[in-house]
């Protein structure tokens, strides 16, 4: 279960991926403008590798930050620093060429755009599963909603069926909850709720599953 601070924590490190990610695309630009335009245009080789000093700095500090903080993401983040620091070192050697005799070798210019475009498309994977991560949670009691409890039932029945178990669905709701909501306001019943969604979690197995799935209505997954 995914506490309220955590999904906060979770918009967060979205927020400054989509950043990190615009900066790099900006970065691979800046990079091939100095290739076209010459060795007047080509900034301090030795400063590629620098936080601040290109805007590919900011993926490292995002994966300097985050790495200890999305350990189910841990073999994606290790791709993600490997193809990083591929795409920096292809960078500096193309740019070493140009500043020395003009010319780039076509092989490892072709290494840098197929290590870039493997990197970006490593970035956009991870900023789906992370964007599908924070909208499959209820922002207010930190609970899987119903898109979550869709995505995983079928492996979940399917998981149960090969270990000859079976898989049950318990839906409850609360009793005279609008009246609450009524009566004493939309805070008291978003207390309410919250407080009701604890009391189940504490009642849970390890191996069950409690979900929001809409309103004053939970589901259990046992």
């Amino acid at each position: 279960m995914i506490a309220v601070a955590e999904l906060n924590n979770l918009q967060y490190q979205v927020d400054t991926l989509i950043d990190a990610h615009d900066a790099l695309r900006s970065w691979q630009s800046v990079v091939n403008r100095a290739l076209i335009c010459g060795p007047d245009r080509v900034p301090e080789v030795d400063q590629c590798r620098k936080h601040g000093q290109y805007a590919i700095g900011k993926l490292d500090q995002w994966l300097a930050e985050n790495s200890q903080t999305l350990p189910q993401h841990r073999l994606g983040l290790q791709k993600l620093n490997q193809l990083n620091q591929q795409v920096t070192d292809m960078a500096c050697k193309i740019l070493h060429q140009r500043l020395g005799d003009g010319k780039v070798d076509c092989d490892d210019y072709t290494a840098f755009e197929q290590s870039y475009q493997q990197l970006d498309q490593a970035i956009w994977q991870l900023q789906s599963e992370l964007h599908f991560l924070l909208f499959s949670r209820d922002s207010l009691t930190g609970l899987p909603t119903r898109r979550e409890l869709v995505s995983i039932l079928p492996t979940a029945i399917q998981t149960a069926r090969e270990a000859g178990l079976v898989v049950y669905l318990a839906i409850m709701d609360i009793d005279h909850f609008k009246p609450i909501n009524d009566k004493h306001g939309h805070h008291i019943g978003d207390q309410a709720l919250r407080l009701v969604s604890d009391r189940l979690r504490g009642a849970l197995r390890s191996e069950d599953a409690l979900f929001r799935y809409g309103g004053e209505e939970f589901v259990l997954l046992l």
